[in-house]
């Protein structure tokens, strides 16, 4: 199975989606999660999933990140946050959960997205896979760009 998980920023700019339509070909994956796309309306985002070639989509409540899933593949979407979409999905015959997260820059809503992810972790037996943008630097250093860095 081959996954993307991209970080598009933005999924209405015509460069974005040529570019995310010829990952799509290029790499033929069965899951696409489109990370900080800026996209509100639902039927925007089922125009886009259908335009790469995907009849299965789960869209997260802010607008922030949506999943394609592959043809006559739809999963269950366990749950889904501002943060995180947690679905289902089958990987060789094995139910696997399969988390597609971008978790905002925000000090407070960083501790609400682990809040959760520990109540799931604790209610969960299945292999789990985590992909996505956790917005998180393990120094410093790391940081390049953007708003001044606090830990508080």
């Amino acid at each position: 199975m081959k996954v993307i998980s991209w970080n598009c920023r933005g999924i209405k700019n015509e460069k974005c989606l040529r570019n995310c339509r010829d990952m799509v070909i290029w790499y033929e994956p069965s899951i696409l999660a489109l990370l900080e796309r800026k996209l509100n309306p639902n039927s925007m985002a089922a125009k886009i999933a259908r335009k790469f070639g995907f009849n299965c989509f789960c869209l997260g409540f802010s607008g922030w990140h949506f999943v394609t899933l592959e043809k006559g593949k739809c999963s269950a979407t366990i749950r889904s946050t501002s943060q995180a979409i947690h679905t289902l999905v089958g990987v060789d015959g094995r139910d696997v959960i399969l988390s597609c997260l971008y978790v905002q820059p925000h000090f407070n809503m960083k501790e609400l997205f682990w809040t959760g992810m520990e109540v799931l972790a604790k209610k969960n037996t299945l292999p789990w896979v985590v992909i996505g943008d956790f917005n998180a630097i393990g120094s410093i250093d790391e940081k390049w760009s953007g708003g001044q860095f606090c830990l508080s």
